[in-house]
């Protein structure tokens, strides 16, 4: 006897993927940024499903794109680029990232630096003459935190001889 399956009844049944809160899998670290120059902060993340929004927050401030600033993100990172680093764009960065089921958020501080530069001094401003054997006192003031190298010149040449020593205090 042969058994014959019905197959009248359709049954209806759906796969429900697992659903997850997003979760940084590169989260950017606080940075020092040079003034002036560009700075680009990245984030990576996964989540499922997709993540439905994006948030970048300055000091508890949203911050949106603009001139001066950028927001660019894809399906699984963000990254907000700051074209001209300048004082005020030190601060807390917070990137907020939601989805359906929960949301996450990192946040990393920038902190801006500048190239070390001699301050202009208007007292030398003009050329300055000395006589050969006379001691030369300058006083100049210095900005900027790197390393700082100071070259002298003579008739456009730079001076490779020395027999004194310069001190310069850093902190």
């Amino acid at each position: 006897m042969n058994k014959c399956l019905n197959f009248n009844k359709i049954s209806r049944f759906t796969i429900k993927q697992a659903t997850s809160k997003p979760k940084f899998t590169l989260s950017p670290d606080d940075l020092i940024a040079i003034k002036g120059q560009k700075c680009k902060i990245l984030a990576e993340f996964e989540a499922h499903p997709d993540v439905a929004e994006i948030h970048w927050f300055k000091n508890k401030k949203e911050i949106f794109s603009g001139k001066r600033q950028w927001i660019e993100s894809t399906p699984t990172s963000t990254s907000l680029t700051v074209g001209e680093v300048r004082e005020d764009d030190e601060g807390d960065y917070k990137i907020v990232i939601k989805n359906e089921a929960g949301s996450s958020e990192h946040t990393c501080k920038l902190t801006m630096d500048q190239l070390p530069e001699i301050n202009r001094v208007e007292r030398y401003s003009s050329t300055l003459v000395f006589d050969k054997g006379e001691t030369v006192k300058l006083r100049l003031s210095f900005s900027g935190q790197l390393l700082l190298i100071i070259y002298f010149f003579h008739h456009r040449v730079k001076i490779l001889k020395w027999d004194w020593l310069i001190c310069v205090p850093w902190i």
